[in-house]
């Protein structure tokens, strides 16, 4: 009796959860490399997903080097700017000063050359001389002031000409810069496509895996043969209702009501467990031999008890009535430890 009852304990695990196959018996050579394969797939898409990781620091690495290369180019075409327009401005000046400080040199030169030679060649009084004296040594100091402003411009010139190498070498660092912004920009293109590439690859993996699994899935679902029932030894449904819903699978069937109505036995047959089963409600398995037991779970009041002999039709409990919304009740015929297609043996 104790083994009898660990039986159906395993069974009904077995209906919730879905691994009593595993627990049955072992994986056949089939199974075991399919797996192997499964577990490789799975393997690859993990690689890849590292892969991709690492690819995406790259790309950032490559953004921000770019970022901050970009950032000096623009100061280095700033600063050379600015220092070409000082060039400009500091020449344009320089060029006028020049020419007209060339042209004072040379008409005080010609003035105080004048000077000289009537102070030579006349016969002034003292008054003359004295006059003439200051008017010379005037002149004298004018020339030596243009000289000195011609100094300061030739020492003007040397500072255009250091602010002109640092323009050239602004113009160097601006164009090593932007070949390194292409060479840049050529990488990250590079690796933008790599990780274009894991990508998609990781997609069809994970495609591939998914397709795989489903097909192991189903691999290990014992297909039995089809259940020929005559007309007498067919299941009716455990509720009087139209709101059916079939599952993808074509395994159960799942019952709407909306009162409380009259549960039946599905077929003739002996109770063999009645019980509640976690938050699903209760469950009731009735044996009908050759194999065959239909399972009722669902939130429904039962009236029978374990080793009564029942009849299909007979009715065994009643749905609650203290529903607040619908309720359901989920049906299913079994043959040994697989769901059948119960909706092919109604």
């Amino acid at each position: 009796m104790r083994k009898t009852s660990l039986y159906l304990h395993c069974l009904i695990l077995g209906f919730m959860f879905g691994f009593m196959q595993s627990a049955l018996g072992a994986k056949s050579p089939g199974q075991t490399n399919e797996l192997a394969k499964l577990k490789d797939v799975k393997k690859n898409i993990s690689d890849i997903a590292s892969e991709i990781k690492k690819i995406s620091l790259s790309i950032a690495s490559v953004e921000d080097q770019l970022a901050n290369n970009f950032k000096k180019y623009l100061q280095a075409a700033s600063e050379r700017k600015r220092i070409e327009k000082m060039v400009a401005e500091m020449t344009k000046g320089l060029e006028a000063n020049e020419l007209n400080l060339k042209l004072n040199l040379e008409n005080t030169q010609k003035m105080l050359k004048a000077g000289l030679i009537k102070h030579i060649d006349a016969n002034p009084g003292p008054a003359d001389l004295i006059a003439k004296k200051m008017i010379i040594n005037s002149l004298a100091i004018q020339i030596e002031g243009v000289k000195g402003e011609l100094l300061k411009n030739q020492e003007l010139k040397t500072q255009i000409d250091d602010l002109s190498n640092r323009v050239a070498e602004y113009t160097r660092i601006e164009m090593s810069l932007k070949t390194l912004l292409l060479e840049q920009e050529e990488e990250k293109k590079l690796i933008s496509n790599r990780y274009k590439e894991h990508l998609e690859k990781q997609t069809y993996l994970s495609s591939k895996y998914d397709k795989m699994r489903a097909d192991l899935s189903n691999k290990k679902k014992k297909v039995f043969p089809e259940i020929e029932l005559n007309a007498n030894n067919r299941f009716r449904l455990p509720l009087d209702s139209v709101q059916l819903r079939y599952k993808n699978n074509g395994d159960g069937i799942y019952i709407g009501h909306d009162r409380e109505i009259p549960l039946f036995a599905t077929n003739t047959g002996t109770v063999v467990y009645v019980g509640d089963l976690s938050t699903y409600g209760k469950l009731v398995m009735i044996d009908h031999g050759h194999g065959l037991r239909s399972v009722i779970l669902g939130n429904y009041t039962v009236g029978i008890k374990k080793g009564d002999r029942v009849k299909k039709g007979d009715i065994i409990g009643k749905t609650n009535s203290s529903l607040n919304q619908h309720g359901e009740v989920y049906f299913e015929v079994r043959k040994g430890s697989k769901t059948q297609n119960t909706s092919l043996l109604i």
